[in-house]
């Protein structure tokens, strides 16, 4: 599209006017034209780069910030001792006769 406009003007001042036209005037000028149309767009990706690298920086700042708020400040007291392991039990009490539990009148007598 700007570049049919850009003939068309051309069109119209050789039209115009009953001299000739430099053409190295008018190369320079289409180059100066296409040289700042291409240093808008690339300004324009550079300066979207950067904003998402700093909302994404700046993202990660806040997270830092709230999590560090965040933490519990509940002191809750020490993890108790575990406690010494009882004597063995084993060798201190007589065995169990199965007869003396289940009585004379069992039914499992043989």
């Amino acid at each position: 599209m700007k570049q049919i406009f850009f003939i068309s003007i051309l069109i119209v001042f050789c039209s115009c006017s009953g001299e000739k036209l430099d053409k190295q005037a008018l190369i320079d000028k289409y180059y100066s034209l296409k040289f700042q149309e291409l240093q808008e767009e690339r300004e324009a990706l550079c300066k979207e780069r950067i904003l998402g690298l700093a909302q994404t920086e700046i993202d990660s700042l806040i997270d830092t910030w709230v999590n560090a708020e965040l933490i519990d400040t509940i002191l809750f007291p020490p993890k108790p001792l575990k406690p010494g392991k009882p004597d063995h039990i084993l060798d201190k009490f007589q065995k169990f006769r199965v007869d003396s539990i289940l009585g004379s009148d069992s039914l499992y007598r043989n």
